[in-house]
């Protein structure tokens, strides 16, 4: 077993492999930091579990993303650092994109506000 585990850690593509879909996960736990930055959560936390649902999905995307890259062979040429920048910027954008949060109905004022803004002379 030990040799098994040694000579996949011997591979360059399976190091790389590694490390573009570890920075994948965090760039999706980043994308959770930045929602709570703004604001829009009271914690990362909050943001990845009241919405398992689109969590879920987001996390089916990344790794979407990490099979297809690492399947295709794109990431062997790469230098750790371009890597880790991949890897953070597919799952940011996996979360960015498929982890939408809901958008709250407009009572009858803000709808009529929204429309005076939008008719109002320029």
């Amino acid at each position: 077993m030990r040799a098994t585990i040694q000579a996949i850690m011997n591979e360059q593509s399976t190091i790389n492999a590694i490390i573009f879909c570890l920075a994948a996960a965090v760039g999706q736990v980043l994308h959770a930091i930045k929602k709570w930055a703004d604001g829009e959560v009271e914690s990362p936390l909050d943001w990845i579990t009241q919405r398992a649902r689109s969590t879920i999905s987001a996390v089916i995307g990344n790794m979407g993303g990490m099979i297809a890259f690492v399947a295709t062979g794109v990431l062997d040429p790469m230098t750790p650092g371009s890597l880790i920048i991949f890897g953070l910027m597919n799952g940011f954008t996996a979360d960015s994109a498929l982890n939408k949060a809901t958008r709250s109905a407009w009572t009858p004022e803000q709808r009529a506000t929204a429309a005076e803004v939008k008719d109002a002379p320029k």
